[in-house]
């Protein structure tokens, strides 16, 4: 299955599952791999199908425009232009975008802590206070970069919940993922998870 149709496997799922059951799968599938490749090119088309559905539950006439058919970056842009998402997270979006070009276009090339460095400082000057809660902690190469997709990825998800009535469903879920990253108490999840939210849903 190449990444067009495992995108699109992504986009029928999401109409047959539970919201915050595919946000757990996903993040597990970001968190619990130990692979760069796998991981980077997973968040890629995480935060790909994020922007696609976005988009598509946005359109007046959604059926006018083939959203699968426009590039990352197109889509990246577009979701700005028509305020789907801040501007903030535009620049890690674009970053990402070329970490996983540097992979599709080279089958040998392997990340470096380079690498990490450069996606570490364009997530922490573009988003600001809200990267401080995933870039806290755990950046020890490579799983910064690993936390550099989250804080693109989860943001997202966030926004395309609200947007289309699936916030209930989404909560409990990232509270479990807040819980797995930090080693936290549900107690002290919570509290993570209101900061964490009055950050991003005022970026």
């Amino acid at each position: 299955m190449n990444l067009r149709s495992l995108l699109l496997h992504m986009d029928q799922e999401k109409e047959e599952r539970n919201f915050g059951d595919l946000f757990r799968d996903c993040f597990q599938e970001l968190y619990g791999t130990a692979d760069v490749l796998a991981f980077v090119i997973r968040g890629h088309l995480y935060c790909e199908s994020a922007l696609t559905q976005l988009l598509e539950a946005n359109f007046k006439n959604p059926n006018a425009i083939d959203v699968d058919r426009l590039q990352y970056r197109t889509k990246v842009e577009l979701c700005v232009a028509l305020g789907l998402i801040d501007p903030s997270l535009t620049p890690g979006l674009h970053k990402l975008g070329l970490l996983r070009n540097k992979f599709g276009h080279n089958l040998t090339y392997v990340a470096t802590e380079v690498d990490q460095r450069d996606f570490v400082n364009t997530v922490k000057s573009s988003l600001g206070a809200p990267a401080k809660f995933y870039l806290s902690r755990g950046r020890k190469f490579p799983n910064g970069l690993r936390r550099c997709i989250l804080a693109l990825w989860i943001p997202l998800q966030i926004h395309l919940a609200f947007l289309t009535g699936h916030s209930e469903e989404l909560l409990p879920a990232i509270l479990d993922t807040i819980i797995s990253m930090w080693g936290t108490t549900p107690g002290g999840a919570k509290e993570r998870l209101k900061q964490a939210l009055d950050e991003v849903l005022n970026l």
